[in-house]
C-alpha cells in the first residue's frame, strides 16, 4: 500500500474532478490518499467537500494563485512540513502554482513525483507576452528538478516542448468519464425533439464562450443549445444569452453528467 498525496492550489472544476477520479481508483486499489489544498468560496459548489471519495483525508492549506514573493515562501515551508509529516511514497501536484511549490518542498523527501499543470500558466491569453515568457522560464527552471510532468492535451505537449528542454513530457488526455447509467438515461429521449447540442464548463475567458455563441450563430437551424454551467464572466454570459443559448448556472457533478447525458452532440470550446 502507498501513501498518496494530491496537492492542488484550486479546487475546483476540472481539476477536482480528475483528483476525485484518479483519487477513487487508487482508494480501492488499498492506498492511503491525501489532499492537500486551499478553497476558496468561488471556486466550487458548496458541497464539494461531501463529493470527495470517502476515504480522501483532505488538509487545508493556503495557496495563492498569482505570484505573491513572501506569501509563497512561507506556503512553500507550510506544505513542506506538511509533507514531512505524512511521509508520502508519491506526490501528485495539480495547476502551476501547486507544481512550483510542491516540487520545491518536495526535495528530498525521497516521493516519487508527479506535475499535472492543467493548462500551463505560460499559455494563459488574458496576460500579458512578458508575463507568458515570465511563467515560462518558471517552468523552464523547474523542469530541472526530479518529477514526471503530464500534459492533459496533445497540444499542451508540444507548447510545454518549448519551455521543457530535459524532462519527458508523459500524455494524459482530458476526457469526460459518464457514468452507463445517466448514459441510458440521456438515451431515453422524446422522439421528434431537436437537436441538443452544447458543452459543459464555468462561463469564464479560458472556456472561450464567445467563440462558442459565433458557432451558435453560424450553425443556426432548429436546434437547441445549451451550456452546463455557470460563472462570473459576463461578457461571456452576455454573448450566450444573445445568441439563444440556454445556460443552466452552477450545478452539481451527477446533474452535469445528467446534462452531458442528454445531449445529442457535444462540444468542447477553449480559449488556452
Amino acid at each position: 500500500m502507498a501513501r498518496i498525496v494530491h496537492v492542488s492550489a484550486t479546487i475546483a472544476t476540472g481539476i477536482y474532478t480528475i483528483i476525485c477520479t484518479v483519487a477513487k481508483c487508487q482508494l480501492e486499489a488499498g492506498h492511503e490518499v491525501f489532499l492537500v489544498g486551499c478553497t476558496r468560496p468561488d471556486d466550487s459548489v458548496a458541497s464539494w467537500l461531501d463529493e470527495l471519495p470517502k476515504g480522501v483525508r483532505f488538509i487545508e492549506l493556503s495557496m495563492e494563485r498569482e505570484i505573491i514573493p513572501s506569501k509563497d515562501w512561507s506556503d512553500m515551508w507550510a506544505l513542506r512540513r506538511t509533507l514531512q509529516e505524512i511521509r508520502p511514497d508519491a506526490i501528485h501536484l495539480h495547476s502551476s502554482k501547486a507544481g512550483a511549490l510542491g516540487r520545491v518542498s518536495s526535495l528530498f523527501l525521497g516521493a516519487g513525483v508527479v506535475y499535472q499543470a492543467n493548462a500551463f500558466a505560460f499559455l494563459r491569453k488574458d496576460v500579458s507576452a512578458v508575463k507568458r515568457l515570465f511563467f515560462g522560464g518558471i517552468e523552464a527552471a523547474l523542469s530541472l528538478l526530479p518529477g514526471r510532468i503530464v500534459a492533459s492535451s496533445e497540444s499542451e505537449r508540444v507548447a510545454a516542448r518549448r519551455y521543457i528542454f530535459l524532462r519527458r513530457i508523459d500524455l494524459v488526455n482530458n476526457s469526460i468519464a459518464v457514468p452507463p447509467a445517466l448514459l441510458e438515461a440521456g438515451a431515453r429521449r422524446p422522439a421528434g425533439r431537436r437537436l441538443k447540442v452544447g458543452m459543459c464548463a464555468r462561463v469564464s475567458p479560458q472556456k472561450d464562450p464567445l467563440f462558442f455563441a459565433e458557432v451558435v450563430r453560424r450553425i443556426g437551424g432548429d436546434m437547441e443549445f445549451v451550456w452546463i454551467g455557470g460563472g462570473i464572466f459576463p461578457e461571456g454570459q452576455q454573448a450566450l444569452d444573445a445568441a439563444g443559448v440556454r445556460t443552466t448556472g452552477v450545478v452539481g457533478r451527477d446533474d452535469a453528467l445528467l446534462g452531458i447525458a442528454d445531449l445529442d452532440l457535444y462540444i468542447q470550446t477553449s480559449a488556452w
